[in-house]
């Protein structure tokens, strides 16, 4: 838009980029419900391990079936 500039965050400084967690996704676009085809960056890689770690547990425990 024309007079107006986006700014990324992670540009601000680099304890900003070390805390954040960006999310990106059409569903807002192309009115697509939910987060199921987003895309998720995290630089900071303790933070990243941390919720692998988070989606890892919740998909074993969602979606295991009934012979575990």
């Amino acid at each position: 838009m024309p007079g107006f500039k986006h700014t990324v965050f992670a540009s601000i400084s680099e304890e900003a980029a070390d805390n954040m967690i960006v999310c990106t996704a059409p569903s807002k676009t192309f009115n697509l419900a939910g987060m199921y085809t987003s895309n998720i960056i995290i630089p900071n890689e303790d933070i990243r391990k941390k919720y692998l770690a988070e989606v890892e547990s919740n998909g074993f425990f969602s979606l295991g079936g009934t012979w575990l």
